[in-house]
C-alpha cells in the first residue's frame, strides 16, 4: 500500500516515493475511525493532566476532584494524584540537559522481559528513583492506576509498565502516551502481554518526534554520534529503525478539527510515517509542544466526533472520578483508595 517505486536515479527516489506516498495518504481519512466524545473528553483531562508536570505549583494547578497523593523530584521527575478508586501516575517530559541525554542514549538495554530504550529504561529503574518505588508499593489492592506522561514522559510511562515492577493486586491499569516516541526494540509484546487494559497514544498530526524512531526513513543515527557525552558504537547505530510500539496500540492522531483512530495496519505504513509531514507549513516542533496538544483537543469539532456506548455518558464526566472508571476499590474501606 505504498507509493509506486521507479526504477529512476536514486536523487529523486525519495521525491517520487512521497508523491506516491501522498496519494494514498490524501484518502486516509476516511480509512480511519473517529474518536468518540467520551474518549476525547478523556484525553483532554489527562492532557491538562500531564500539563500540571511542567508546572513546579502541583496542589495549585490539579484539577477538581484530584488530590496529590506524592511526588518526587527523582531522574523521572513525576507525581501521584488520587480520586475516587484511581491513582494517576504523572511523568514529566523533557525539561532538563538529563532529559536530553535520557532521548538520545538509544542503544537498547533488557528491561523486565523486554529489550527497552536504554534513555527511557534508566529514567525509571529501581535504584534511581528509590522515592517512586515506595510510592508504587504503598498503593492499596484494587485500586486502578493509570500511567501518564507527554514526550519523554509518556515512554517513561510505558517503560514502567514494561518492567514488572508494579504490584500485584491492583484494578485495571492504562497509559496513556502524549507525542511520545517508540519505546521496544526489535520484538513489541501486545498490550494484553503487558498486563494493560488499553495503552493509547495521542498524536498531533504534525508532531515529528513520534514519528523519528522506528522508521527507516530518518536516520537520526549522525546526530546523536556526535554527542561527546554518550557512549554509542557505530554497530548500535542502525538499530533506531527497529524501534517498536506494541501490538494493540490505540492511536488517536489529532488532525485539524478531527480525532482519527487509523486502522492497526496503517499506523506505521501511514499516519507515523515522517513523510507525512513533507510540505507542512507548520514547524513539526512546535506541534509537541504540550500546550499544543491542549489546544488541538479544544478545538476539535464536536460535530465530527462519534458517539460511543462503552464509556460514560458526557454528563458523567462532570468529575474527575467519573471520568475514568466507574469501578470502586475492592476493599471500600481503605482511606487512601476513597
Amino acid at each position: 500500500m505504498r507509493g509506486i517505486r521507479y526504477p529512476i536515479n536514486s536523487s529523486d527516489k525519495s521525491v517520487v516515493e512521497w508523491i506516491g506516498d501522498f496519494v494514498f495518504r490524501a484518502g486516509s481519512d476516511r480509512l480511519a475511525a473517529t474518536a468518540s466524545a467520551e474518549e476525547v473528553e478523556l484525553l483532554k483531562k489527562l492532557a491538562r493532566l500531564a500539563h500540571v508536570s511542567y508546572d513546579e505549583a502541583l496542589d495549585a494547578k490539579l484539577p477538581d476532584g484530584l488530590t496529590l497523593r506524592a511526588t518526587g523530584r527523582e531522574r523521572a521527575v513525576w507525581f501521584m494524584a488520587q480520586g475516587l478508586g484511581s491513582v494517576f501516575l504523572v511523568f514529566r517530559g523533557t525539561s532538563e540537559w538529563k532529559d536530553l541525554l535520557a532521548n538520545v542514549q538509544v542503544s537498547p538495554d533488557v528491561y523486565g522481559k523486554h529489550r527497552i530504550h536504554g534513555g527511557f529504561a534508566s529514567q525509571v529503574s529501581r535504584k534511581a528513583n528509590p522515592i517512586l518505588e515506595a510510592e508504587l508499593a504503598r498503593l492499596p489492592k484494587g485500586c486502578n492506576l493509570h500511567l501518564l506522561g507527554h514526550s519523554l514522559g509518556g515512554a517513561m510511562a510505558l517503560a514502567l509498565l514494561a518492567s514488572s515492577r508494579l504490584p500485584e493486586g491492583l484494578g485495571n491499569v492504562e497509559v496513556t502516551m502524549i507525542g511520545s516516541p517508540k519505546i521496544f526494540h526489535d520484538m513489541a509484546p501486545s498490550v494484553q502481554e503487558l498486563g494493560a487494559r488499553k495503552v493509547t497514544l495521542l498524536v498531533n498530526h504534525g508532531d515529528i518526534v513520534p514519528r523519528l524512531l522506528g522508521d527507516r526513513k530518518v536516520d537520526i543515527s549522525r546526530h546523536v554520534k556526535h554527542i561527546k557525552q554518550l557512549e554509542i558504537r557505530d554497530e548500535d547505530l542502525p538499530a533506531l529503525a527497529n524501534y517498536k510500539h506494541p501490538d494493540g496500540l490505540n492511536l488517536v492522531v489529532l488532525r485539524g478539527s478531527q480525532a482519527l483512530k487509523p486502522s492497526p495496519l496503517l499506523h506505521d505504513q501511514v499516519w507515523l510515517d515522517p513523510t507525512a509531514l513533507a510540505g507542512m507549513k507548520k514547524d513539526p516542533v512546535t506541534d509537541h509542544q504540550m500546550v499544543e496538544y491542549v489546544q488541538s483537543l479544544d478545538s476539535l469539532d464536536p460535530s465530527k466526533l462519534g458517539r460511543s456506548g462503552l464509556l460514560p455518558s458526557l454528563q458523567s464526566l462532570r468529575t474527575w472520578g467519573d471520568a475514568t472508571f466507574s469501578e470502586k476499590c475492592a476493599d471500600p474501606s481503605v482511606d487512601d483508595c476513597r
